[in-house]
Parts: C-alpha cells; structure tokens; sequence
C-alpha cells in the first residue's frame, strides 16, 4: 500500500515546485549535454537568464542590455544551435570508427565556442518571450510582473531617445544630451506620398505583436515621427501639461511647422515670458527663410487694434470695458446712447478709427457730426455739463489702463486684418488686470473671426490656411465665463472655418471644475495631447480602456491565484504623473501614442 504521508509530500513538491523525478532528469540532461554537445550549455544559459530573469527585468538596465534586439544575434543563436548539434552528431559519428580523443576533443571545443557565439542572441530570445509573458500578464509573482512592465516601458523610452542623441535621467525626470550629433529638431520634413508633412516628435515603441490604431492625422505608415497634419482645420488640439514638462517645446515645434507650411499664424503667450515671445519669432523668421518666404514676423506686448471691427461690435467692446455700475442703469444708458450717436453718427459719418479720434469726437460732437446729430448730447444741464461731456471723461477712465497696450493709428494688428502669411506673436501677463482684460477683447475679436470665415467657407470662398495657438487659454476668459464651455464653442466654429486652433492650460480643472462641461471639453473631436500632471485622472479617462489581464495573488505577492481579461485604462494616470520631460500622450480617434517632442533649436 501507498504510503499517504509519502503521497501527501510528493503532491506538496508537485504543488510547490517541479517533481523530483523532473529535477533528477533534467540534471542528467546537463551532464549529457555538458559531455556530448558543450556548445549548449552557453545556449541554454543565455536563454534561461534572458526568459527567466524575473529579479532584473524589474530595473530597465536588464532591457537595455543588448538593445535594439537585432535580429542578426538572434538568426546567429539559430545557427550556433544547428552547428552545435551537427558537431554532436558528427562526434558520435567518428567515435563510432574509432576517431583518435584529440580530434573529438576539438569538436567538443568547436561545439563550446559556437555556443559562446550564440548565447547573447540566445538571451534576446529568451527576454522577448518574457517580455511577452509579461505584457500577458502571466508571470507567477504579481509583484514583479507590475513592476517589469514599468521598467520595460522606461527603457523603450530611453532606447528612443537614444536614437535621437538624448537620455532620460533614470533618477529624475530630466533630460541630457548624450550625442548632438545626432539630436533632432523640429520641423523635420517628410515625404509622405506626394505630399511633404512636417515631424515634430518622436513616437514611442508599440507593442510589435499586436495590432495597434493610429491616427491618420497625426502619423503615417513606415514613420516613427510625430505629423502636424497636412490642413490647418485638422490642427484642432487641446494640451494639458503642468508647468516645466516641455509644453512650450510641443508648441514651439507645432508653430514651427505651422509657418514652414506657409500658414498665417497668431501664438499668444499668456505666461508673459518675454524670452519665449522672441524665440517664437525668431523661429518663425529661420522658417520663412527656408523656405525664401516674405519675414512678416511681429511681436508685440498687447499691440491689438480696438477699433478695427464692425459698427456693432465696435458698440459692444466699448460697453464691455465700461464701468458697471450696480445702483442704476441711467449711466449704463446714457454711455450707451451718446457712444452710438459719436462712433458714426448712426450710420452717417465713417466709424471712429482710434482713441484719438474717439476723444475728439466727444469734446467736439458738433464739428464731426454736426448740431442735427450732435444736439441731444450737447445741451448742458443746469450745471453747464453735457452728455458728451460727461461720457467724455467716462471714456477717458475706461481706456486709462489699456492706453499703454495701444497702438498707434494704423499700426496695430487685429485677427481680421493679418497678412497672409504672416506670424504674429503676442505675450501678455493677465495678473495684470489690464492685460488680461485686453486678452478677453482678444478673444472676442477671435469668436468674430471664426464666425466670419465659417460664413465665407459656407459660401464657397476661398479661405488662406490660419492657426491660432494660445497657451495659458484659461487666463484669457472673462473671471465669470467658463472656460471649457468657451473652448468647446471655439473648436466646434474653428472646425467649420477651416482654422487650425491649439488651446494649452496646465490641467482640464483649469479650465472647469464642472465635471459634465469637462467631459464634453474633452469630447469636442479635438486631439488631446498629455503632458506629466498631478490631475490626470480625468483627461486619462477620455483615452478609454484596452483589455489586459488582472491576476489576484496569494497574500505574499508571490504567485497567481487566479486571473481575468477585463478593461482598464489605455493611459493609466499613474504613468502620467511619472512621464519624464518632454514626453506626451497624444488621444485622437480612439487611437492612443506615447511620443516625446523635439527642440526647435
């Protein structure tokens, strides 16, 4: 009979590990195979350390080593595994007529040596079915399966950057030039078919073995380069990157392309950085240069022409500076009136064109509009004041803080008025009051804009590429208005006028903390690129699910108990708030790509 303590510890050894009848027969394979074929031991060495390496394959060094995986190392391991069984059975051959030992012995060292050869490809080998075996989610400890996957992520990153002459920190999340040779810069040419588009970044490696989406706007076939797309509508992008990431080089390489492509463009800078106002600029010039365009390149602090719009709106800006007034209307209206009868004479006279000419109007309305028009606001009250008078001095103290940022007549520019071609860039800081109501004018007269070209484009005319970029975007919207709600109407016009249009803030909470106004934000058709936050959790979650394996360990981690395929986020936040700088996720169309962005100098 069966002893059962004898049965019950050999079902243990079976559960805990592998027989020991396995075990005895494997160690007899080795020394067989130590004595008749050397040439494998190196073989399976390589392989065993490379397939199951589970304590290095937590730091990203155990995938580095012998990085990029050519696949010359691997053919050579096939090969020195051919040659090491035909020098094996060449060696029973000769033993078979009595070969002398010497000469065997220089089959076993042949045989030791093509071994040697091919172990490093034998090791590739074995590390890319863990690698496999990993991203399946397979691997006995739990633990260490998390962890690998971190690391191997790491270190595709660092391979890429490697390919273009930079290294990411492994310690921090820094980024240093190791060949400068080598180092790429945006916009980078490429021929895509007939038509040339522009890279601006470096994609990161996708899994090889399965099948992933693209975007077809952002990426072509057999080019591992970031795109701007071809046409300025398809440009509609919302970035979301804290402070320090490298958004300002993502911007700096879209604008690039943007003005090597021929486009009209406006970038305002609501950080109100002067040093990146003229690096824009002096980027934007090299473009032009090289490609023997016109340099219609300007930068200004403000320099937005008030008065260049129609009658209306000309009304409605100047009632949008206006003192409000909380006790009464009478002096909402008057303003009102006497600004309706001076800016034009009610359709009779040109529309004022400056300050000056405002100002002008006011303390003379007879002698610009003539006492018909002008006698209801120049009677004087029994305090001898008049309504133009009065609106006069209204006027003066609405445009006291925006005089400064002003041009002069003629000289300033306006969205509806930009050259063809030209660039224009504007920095402005909104913790000054000031600045910041000029930034909301600044939209205004955008909205006016794109409502302008989407009318011409219904109608068949013909419309000059245009891109607008505003970084900070949050800080240009009116303290009581919403900005994810601003953005969403802005896209939805600039998709219909053919504008290209890029709105950068450092986190979607900044721009609403209302979740439903967020969600529809994030689902305006719009890409989304990411950069490193602290709060990705929402942007994260419009990237959607892919399905991965979810095991349950035993309470030490250490093996699996059992496992599912279910959904979790495609870009999980925790890899956010970990990206190293200059590194991005771009979300469009469902498909999702992790690249890293190229300097513009």
């Amino acid at each position: 009979m069966t002893n059962p303590l004898t049965a019950a510890g050999a079902n243990k050894t079976a559960k805990n590990g592998e027989p020991p009848a396995a075990i005895a027969v494997g160690a007899l394979g080795l020394v067989v195979a130590a004595a008749a074929a050397p040439g494998l031991i190196p073989l399976c060495i390589g392989f065993a350390i490379g397939n199951r390496g589970y304590a290095a394959s937590k730091h990203r060094r155990f995938w580095l080593w012998l990085t990029p995986e050519r696949w010359p190392l691997m053919v050579a391991s096939g090969l020195s595994f051919a040659l090491v069984v035909g020098f094996t059975v060449s060696a029973m051959v000769r033993m078979t007529h009595n070969a002398a030992p010497v000469e065997l012995w220089s089959w076993l060292v042949a045989s030791a040596a093509v071994g040697a050869v091919g172990a490093p490809g034998a090791f590739l080998i074995g590390r890319r079915l863990l690698r496999r075996e990993l991203i399946e989610g397979r691997a006995r400890d739990v633990l260490v399966n998390a962890q690998s996957i971190v690391a191997m992520t790491e270190a595709d990153d660092e391979q890429v950057a490697r390919s273009v002459g930079v290294s990411l920190n492994e310690d921090t999340v820094g980024l240093s030039v190791v060949d400068p040779v080598r180092v790429m810069t945006a916009p980078i040419p490429v021929e895509i078919g007939k038509d040339v588009r522009y890279g601006v970044g470096i994609l990161m490696p996708d899994d090889s073995m399965t099948d992933r989406r693209r975007s077809a706007q952002f990426t072509a076939a057999n080019c591992d380069l970031l795109l701007v797309p071809a046409s300025a509508g398809q440009q509609r992008i919302q970035v979301f990157a804290g402070s320090g990431v490298g958004k300002t080089e993502f911007l700096a390489g879209i604008h690039a392309a943007q003005n090597r492509m021929g486009m009209t463009t406006v970038l305002i800078d609501l950080k109100g950085i002067a040093e990146d106002a003229e690096r824009f600029a002096a980027d934007a010039r090299a473009q032009r240069d090289y490609v023997g365009a016109e340099q219609l390149v300007r930068v200004e602090r403000g320099g937005w022409d008030f008065f260049d719009t129609t009658r209306d709106e000309l009304l409605d800006r100047l009632m949008f500076i206006a003192p409000k007034t909380q006790s009464t209307d009478y002096y909402t209206k008057r303003l009102r009136r006497v600004l309706d009868i001076i800016i034009d004479g009610r359709g009779t006279k040109p529309l004022v064109k400056s300050l000056d000419e405002l100002t002008e109007r006011l303390a003379d309305p007879v002698a610009h509009l003539g006492a018909q028009l002008a006698g209801p606001i120049t009677e004087a009250d029994r305090h001898g004041d008049t309504e133009a008078k009065s609106v006069a001095q209204d006027v003066e103290a609405m445009f006291a803080p925006l005089r400064r940022l002003l041009p002069k007549t003629g000289e300033g520019w306006s969205f509806t008025k930009l050259p063809q071609g030209s660039a224009t860039i504007v920095s402005l800081l909104p913790v000054r009051p000031a600045e910041r109501l000029l930034a909301n004018l600044m939209l205004r007269d955008l909205r006016e804009l794109l409502a302008q070209r989407s009318e011409q484009s219904k109608a068949g005319t013909t419309l000059h590429p245009l891109a607008v970029t505003i970084d900070e975007f949050p800080q240009m919207v009116e303290p009581e208005t919403d900005a994810a709600d601003e953005a969403v109407r802005i896209f939805e016009t600039a998709r219909a006028a053919d504008v290209g249009l890029i709105l950068a803030g450092q986190t979607v909470e900044g721009f609403s903390l209302d979740k439903e106004m967020q969600r529809r934000m994030l689902g305006a058709g719009t890409a989304v690129v990411l950069g490193r936050s602290a709060l990705p959790d929402t942007v994260t979650e419009s990237a959607g699910t892919r399905v991965q394996l979810e095991a349950a360990g035993d309470p030490y981690g250490h093996g699996i108990n059992s496992a599912r395929a279910q959904h979790t986020f495609a870009v999980s936040p925790q890899q956010v708030r970990q990206l190293h700088t200059g590194l991005f996720y771009l979300v469009h169309e469902g498909a999702v790509a992790r690249f890293m962005a190229f300097r513009t100098i």
